[in-house]
């Protein structure tokens, strides 16, 4: 089975992909529509130009609706938002999934800091739910940017990160498909390129993410092949000591 998953919820793939129409193909569309109902009475009229609103909001998030395509993600162009992920994934099992997460309101995602650790430890971690219609979680995880006299530093600058049981990595637990594939196991294959690199409350951190994760809890004969990218803006730290 085929999944789109954007914020907040998820766009099955059966419908339209207008993220991945040039907005000059988006005008020559509605200019279309235009003549197609020229000749239409009112009421249908009506209708026509209700349709054409609903079909321009193709980007939600908690707080406003995003309709103009220069702020749509398309893989190499404009992103969703300030902060977000986006993840191509294809399992053994056949399901593929598309993950497109806008995190810029989601600050909860976010765990930044060095709560409960002696400094000037420093950690970067996101963890995503998503609910509707299928409930998963997932977890990119940096783990130390800063250590200290107890903690090792995982991932002190930008560069390749080969698959390993170590941050940086990937976990995606999907319980209806009785999966969490990680990228932790000896047989997972892959790295992360981290493009930019920062350990500073409204630095820049990205990259890319591309390889084989590993179903890590009941069968690791089952594989995910994964692709994407991410962007996100650090939020303020959180502090605790030790």
């Amino acid at each position: 089975m085929t999944y789109g998953m954007s914020h907040p919820s998820f766009d099955t793939m059966q419908k339209p992909n207008f993220r991945d129409i040039h907005p000059l193909g988006i005008g020559f569309i509605v200019a279309a529509m235009g003549i197609l109902c020229a000749g239409c009475d009112s009421d249908a009229s009506g209708t026509a130009q209700t349709d054409s609103v609903a079909e321009d909001v193709l980007i939600q998030s908690d707080t406003q609706t995003q309709t103009d395509a220069e702020d749509i993600y398309v893989p190499g162009g404009a992103p969703l938002g300030e902060s977000y992920y986006v993840l191509q994934i294809h399992t053994s099992d056949g399901d593929e999934l598309i993950v497109e997460r806008d995190l810029t309101l989601n600050g909860s995602a976010f765990s930044f800091g060095s709560t409960h650790l002696a400094p000037p430890a420093l950690t970067l971690a996101v963890n995503d739910t998503i609910y509707d219609p299928m409930f998963m979680v997932v977890e990119i995880n940096f783990g130390f940017l800063i250590g200290n006299a107890d903690h090792t530093v995982t991932t002190p600058d930008a560069g390749d990160y080969p698959f390993k049981n170590l941050p940086p990595y990937i976990e995606l637990e999907i319980p209806d498909l009785a999966a969490l594939y990680s990228s932790k196991p000896g047989l997972a294959t892959g790295k992360f390129v981290i493009t930019d690199y920062s350990q500073a409350p409204g630095g820049v951190f990205a990259g890319q993410i591309e390889g084989t994760l590993v179903e890590s809890k009941l069968d690791p004969n089952r594989t995910a092949q994964i692709t994407g990218e991410f962007r996100f803006v650090l939020p303020e730290t959180s502090s605790g000591g030790n």
